[in-house]
C-alpha cells in the first residue's frame, strides 16, 4: 500500500489550493471579457500538477470557442445574386384642371381693367400671314415674271419665257391666281418688267388696283413695275410677223429700264 509522510501530504494540500485559487482567478478574468467557463473547453491532459523535482506548475491550454455558422433552413437555397430591385418610375396622368369659359374670362378682366376694350371676335390675321410668307415671294420672283392664267397660252408663254431667261435676265412663269398675295409680289424690288395677256389684269379685280398707265396711254405699270400687255396669243401663233414684232418690244423696254 502507498503511503505518504506529513511532508508530502501538505504539499499536496497546499497545491491543490493553488490551483483552486488560480482556477478562480482566470474565470473572472474570462467573466470579464464576456466569455463563460461553459464556452471553454480544458484539455485534461494538460491539467496542472505538482512536479516535485522542479516545484513548477505546468500551464492550462485553453481552447478558444469555434465561431458559430448559421446553417439555412431546410428547402431553401442561400443566393447572395438577387439584389433588390427599385420600382420603375412611372407617369401618371394629370388631374384635369379647370378651365374657365371665356364669358368667365371676359368678367373677370372687365373687373380687373374697365377701360380695357375687348374684341367680340377674333381679328382677321391675314396680314400678319402675308408679311409673315413675304420672303417667299421674294426668293422665288425673277426679274421679268410671265403671268398666266389660260392652260391654252402656257405653252406660248413659257417658250417666251424661256428666250427672256437665255438672252437677257431671269424670267419664268407665275399663275395669276386669286389667292396671290400681289401687294407683296409687286413690293418686290427685284422685279424689272411684268409681261402679261391684257385679259389677266382687266378681269382680276385685285391686280387692277395697282394698274397704271401714263397719258399717252403707251406705257403702262402695275403699281411700281413696268408692264406689256399682250393681246390675244391666237394672233402670234398665227402670224410670225407679230412674233418679232414682240420679241423687238420687249428687248427695247429692258434697254430702257
Amino acid at each position: 500500500m502507498f503511503s505518504m509522510d506529513k511532508k508530502e501530504y501538505l504539499s499536496l494540500i497546499f497545491d491543490t489550493l493553488n490551483l483552486i485559487k488560480q482556477s478562480a482567478d482566470e474565470e473572472k478574468s474570462l467573466t470579464v471579457l464576456g466569455v463563460t467557463a461553459s464556452s471553454l473547453k480544458v484539455n485534461k491532459s494538460n491539467f496542472p500538477i505538482s512536479d516535485k523535482k522542479q516545484n513548477k506548475t505546468l500551464p492550462i491550454h485553453i481552447e478558444a470557442p469555434q465561431e458559430k455558422t448559421i446553417k439555412p433552413i431546410e428547402g431553401t437555397k442561400k443566393d447572395n445574386s438577387i439584389k433588390p430591385t427599385k420600382k420603375p418610375f412611372t407617369l401618371s396622368k394629370p388631374k384635369e384642371v379647370f378651365s374657365p369659359s371665356n364669358k368667365n374670362v371676359l368678367t373677370l378682366i372687365k373687373k380687373i381693367d374697365p377701360s380695357l376694350y375687348i374684341h367680340p371676335t377674333i381679328l382677321d390675321d391675314s396680314k400678319a400671314k402675308k408679311i409673315k410668307n413675304a420672303w417667299k415671294e421674294r426668293q422665288h420672283t425673277p426679274k421679268i415674271p410671265i403671268l398666266y392664267s389660260d392652260k391654252k397660252d402656257y405653252l406660248f408663254l413659257k417658250n417666251l419665257a424661256k428666250a427672256i431667261d437665255l438672252t437677257f435676265m431671269k424670267s419664268h412663269l407665275i399663275e395669276a391666281t386669286p389667292q396671290k398675295k400681289w401687294d407683296l409680289f409687286l413690293d418686290n424690288k427685284n422685279i424689272k418688267l411684268i409681261i402679261a395677256p391684257d385679259y389677266i389684269i382687266h378681269k382680276n379685280k385685285e391686280l387692277m388696283k395697282f394698274y397704271k398707265e401714263d397719258e399717252s396711254k403707251k406705257n403702262f405699270f402695275l403699281k411700281n413695275s413696268a408692264l406689256i400687255l399682250l393681246p390675244d396669243i391666237n394672233m402670234y401663233l398665227k402670224d410670225s410677223y407679230l412674233k418679232r414684232s414682240l420679241w423687238n418690244a420687249i428687248r427695247n423696254k429692258i434697254d430702257t429700264l
